[in-house]
């Protein structure tokens, strides 16, 4: 109904699957393997490349999706949102992705691939075993990131297979191997993967956006950036000036929390210094009539054909 809903009004919808808390209660029902961060030890969050996690739950359901979108001749396509391999959530994260998984499997497979053959015993500190057997931190993560770009591939070959113009994002954004070597897979040169990014979310364009965009350059696969704006971070002139320039700067921008602008009865907190992402700092029609003239102002994307 909603991808109807879209076409009525010439919009193309990416609805977002968010795979956290209650993706662990379906996984503890199989034997998925989990993580194990250097870091922080055995984690709720599955193995990157679990079979469980791509195989049984998040493959199926974009196929499901993208023959919906086939069966009603339909653009549109799913936005994958990574949180708790980069969130904070206790027990959800590798403490931000950076020090990688490293369990018996993903320790096997690296040293395997470096054409190291040896048996290996089982580790409670694995980064100090890889690194005093001559190998690096950054060796092990690009191992990592290529193995899940290649997963991330053969899952966006086969959605595309179903619909070829199905569209892909990414979030909670980018620049650590995991969300790097999903971005990796899920692009191809005619379908650049949007990255939603959620450092703008309190203060609109900035200095490190800027920095993203040109790592964007530097990494070579295909990519949209889009900078995120937590709606109560602003009021509704503010909103529409950080979305002009997010657009002038990017490829666009999106809204965090959306849902609120359709609320008769949302929560108003004009004065907070800590904004509330489930509020709004004025009523909604304000909003809706600033975001209205922002969407009009004209805006060049002349500056995104080089990094397409």
């Amino acid at each position: 109904e909603e991808i109807r809903l879209a076409q009525k009004h010439n919009l193309v919808p990416l609805p977002l699957m968010w795979y956290h808390k209650e993706t662990s209660a379906l996984l503890k029902q199989t034997a998925y393997k989990q993580c194990f961060s250097a870091g922080h030890g055995e984690q709720s969050t599955p193995c990157p490349l679990d079979n469980v996690y791509w195989d049984q739950l998040l493959e199926p359901t974009l196929l499901a999706i993208a023959e919906v979108y086939k069966e009603l001749d339909a653009p549109g396509g799913m936005m994958l949102d990574q949180e708790f391999y980069a969130g904070g959530f206790p027990g959800f994260t590798y403490g931000g992705a950076e020090d990688g998984c490293f369990c018996e499997n993903c320790i096997t497979q690296f040293f395997r691939i470096m054409g190291d053959a040896r048996e290996l015993p089982k580790q409670k500190k694995p980064l100090e075993f890889i690194l005093k057997n001559g190998y690096t931190l950054q060796q092990y993560l690009d191992v990592l990131e290529q193995r899940i770009s290649a997963r991330t591939r053969k899952m966006a070959l086969a959605t595309r297979a179903i619909k070829p113009d199905f569209l892909f994002g990414l979030m909670p954004g980018m620049g650590n191997w995991y969300t790097n070597g999903i971005a990796r897979g899920l692009s191809t040169p005619g379908m650049p993967v949007i990255i939603a990014n959620e450092g703008e979310y309190f203060v609109g364009w900035n200095h490190r956006s800027r920095t993203n965009m040109e790592k964007l350059k530097q990494w070579g696969f295909p990519a949209l950036y889009l900078p995120g704006l937590t709606i109560s971070s602003f009021n509704a002139e503010g909103l529409a000036v950080k979305s002009v320039e997010a657009a002038q700067q990017s490829a666009g921008y999106w809204l965090y929390y959306g849902e609120m602008l359709f609320r008769t009865n949302a929560r108003l907190i004009p004065d907070a210094i800590d904004p509330n992402e489930y509020a709004l700092r004025e009523p909604a029609q304000r909003y809706w009539s600033a975001m209205r003239a922002a969407n009009h102002f004209p805006v060049s994307y002349t500056h995104l054909r080089a990094h397409e």
